[in-house]
């Protein structure tokens, strides 16, 4: 591998983004992925991050 070259010629290993991110984000939403989000907004509102959680989801079901 040459410096600076990822994996399949990509600068940095960019070629390899969605592999990676394939691994964070799922294919289908439900109840356990919308309980996940509003954790994720409770913990940032408990650290500062937000001064209150939205008034309105920030997702929508379809």
């Amino acid at each position: 591998m040459q410096a600076g070259r990822g994996v399949g010629g990509g600068v940095g290993g960019i070629t390899l983004l969605p592999h990676r991110l394939a691994r964070v984000f799922v294919p289908t939403w439900g109840d356990a992925e919308f309980a996940k989000i509003d954790r994720q907004l409770a913990e940032a509102v408990r650290l500062g991050l937000l001064a209150k959680k939205p008034d309105r989801p920030v997702y929508t079901r379809v």
